[in-house]
């Protein structure tokens, strides 16, 4: 009832599993010498081959399941400072204390970004925050890591007080959304989106997995706001793809 409360969000948790699942790995499907049509129909070869451009010198946050820090396609592009990983890795579901990925999705998401065959910048570096628990979110986790991937911190540190924006990355990678069952509601996410706009962040987000319902189907935070670049995906034809 009070004046300053506009509403109130349900903050969901999951229950803790009996026991650690095991990270899981990828296909073992080795990549081609030649760049996918995924990169060649978006131009990146181009950009690569014209303009010389290839990510070098932009810091990519990744907000999702984790990152499987040994993987071939990322391990190099770790952004880490001297020994330590407080600046460059922040697990507030499992409190893992290196780069680990147990569901696999971030993984992916993240190649498809930097890796070094497979992605769209390979020579730019990354930091990463699970936001993610089981491929499930909440509101409180999402503000986590966009957060983090700001202004990091020590694990033990005080995100207000020993964060450091001069850390922090250029561009965030958001390969989810937040909907009702997680506690979001349209606007749950507007407020931090729109302050790391006003900083000069390029946000990107996923559009969704419901194609097949056409553009009205960007209904889940933080794809449908204005300061949020959404990107669907087709495949080779150039058709809407069903999962996007």
């Amino acid at each position: 009832s009070r004046s300053e409360v506009d509403r109130v969000l349900i903050d969901t948790r999951l229950r803790p599993l009996p026991q650690q699942l095991i990270p899981s790995g990828g296909g073992g499907e080795e990549p081609g010498q030649e760049p996918g049509w995924n990169l060649s129909i978006i131009g990146a070869d181009r950009v690569w081959r014209e303009l010389g451009i290839t990510g070098a010198g932009i810091l990519v946050g990744q907000s999702d399941s984790g990152v499987d820090g040994s993987h071939p396609e990322l391990m190099d592009g770790y952004r880490k400072l001297g020994s330590t990983d407080a600046y460059s890795w922040y697990d507030p579901w499992n409190y893992s204390t290196t780069p680990v990925d147990v569901g696999g999705h971030g993984t992916h998401t993240l190649g498809s970004v930097l890796g070094n065959r497979v992605g769209v910048a390979p020579d730019a570096e990354w930091i990463a925050c699970v936001n993610l628990g089981r491929n499930l979110g909440n509101p409180a986790f999402y503000f986590d890591c966009m957060q983090f991937n700001f202004a990091p911190f020590p694990r033990d540190g005080d995100p207000l007080r020993d964060g450091k924006p001069e850390y922090g990355a250029q561009v965030l990678n958001n390969s989810w959304g937040c909907p009702p069952i997680e506690g979001c509601d349209p606007g749950a996410l507007q407020a931090g989106v729109a302050a790391l706009r006003a900083a000069g962040v390029f946000v990107a987000a996923s559009a969704g997995n419901d194609g097949d319902g056409g553009c009205g189907t960007v209904a889940d935070p933080p794809a449908l706001y204005d300061e949020v670049f959404s990107v669907g995906a087709v495949d080779s034809d150039g058709n809407l793809a069903s999962f996007s």
